[in-house]
């Protein structure tokens, strides 16, 4: 989930955003592969801040180039090794 606001300009629009996700994650793989590698069971959550900047550029015709540049701040992770 994110929330944001937009500053537009004539050309060019400005939109930062802030916001919050959570990720489960599970994988079971155990057993061996024909390799002999051998696999294994893991459990994860993430509780992480999605911030970043979404900027337009009024390219002219109806064309818009919108490149978005964003990174996460984990905050929790937890994981629950099986």
């Amino acid at each position: 989930m994110v929330a944001g606001l937009d500053w537009v300009g004539r050309s060019v629009s400005l939109s930062p955003y802030v916001g919050v996700g959570y990720r489960y994650l599970y994988n079971d793989v155990r057993g061996s592969t024909s390799t002999g590698a051998i696999g294994y069971r893991r459990e994860s959550n993430y509780i992480y801040e999605p911030i970043g900047l979404t900027a337009r550029f009024l390219l002219g015709d109806r064309w818009v180039l919108a490149p978005t540049l964003e990174g996460e701040v984990f905050t929790r992770a937890g994981r629950r090794p099986n």
